[in-house]
């Protein structure tokens, strides 16, 4: 829901994601949604986990408190769909010679909770053909992620980047 005429123009979205998991790993079926053509950043830009056995809900607040500036907050409860697949991360093939599978897959030690994540974009357009992107992530992990990291269960990470595009009408944000 957006209040447009709001100053910063306020945009509220609540939402969930969905994907299929193997429950039964031994039957020789393999139940567990692929993604063929990975693009997490569409939906988040933390890479520990993808659109495989996942379930994400999540509360997001984007803000305009500038024409050139973008601000987005996310906060997103993770969960595998099945506790006897595994917890998959990875962006697919990334080279075209040699035995490279792009996804690694983790025991997920029979829970479903992989963790909670605090995410904050910032876009800022420097040109009609520059802008910067710089985005903060923090998971705090759950059984899943405590399961297979003993010593830590947390996940900080940042990026900034520079993007060359021509924006076209209507990308405003």
């Amino acid at each position: 829901y957006q209040l447009a005429r709001l100053p910063w123009k306020p945009w509220l979205r609540v939402g969930s994601f969905r994907s299929s998991g193997d429950s039964n790993p031994r039957d020789g079926t393999h139940e567990t949604f692929f993604q063929m053509l990975p693009t997490a950043r569409l939906y988040s830009f933390t890479t520990a986990y993808n659109l495989m056995n996942s379930t994400d809900t999540f509360v997001e607040l984007r803000l305009q408190p500038a024409t050139k500036l973008g601000v987005q907050l996310d906060v997103r409860d993770l969960r595998l769909s099945s506790a006897d697949d595994l917890w998959y991360s990875g962006a697919g093939a990334t080279q075209d010679k040699g035995r490279i599978f792009g996804y690694s897959g983790r025991a997920s030690g029979g829970h479903h909770h992989l963790g909670t994540a605090a995410e904050c974009t910032l876009r800022y357009r420097l040109t009609d053909f520059l802008a910067v992107h710089a985005f903060y992530g923090h998971i705090f992990g759950g059984n899943v992620v405590s399961t297979t990291f003993a010593d830590s269960d947390q996940l900080d990470f940042f990026f900034l980047e520079l993007t060359f595009a021509r924006e076209s009408k209507g990308d405003r944000r």
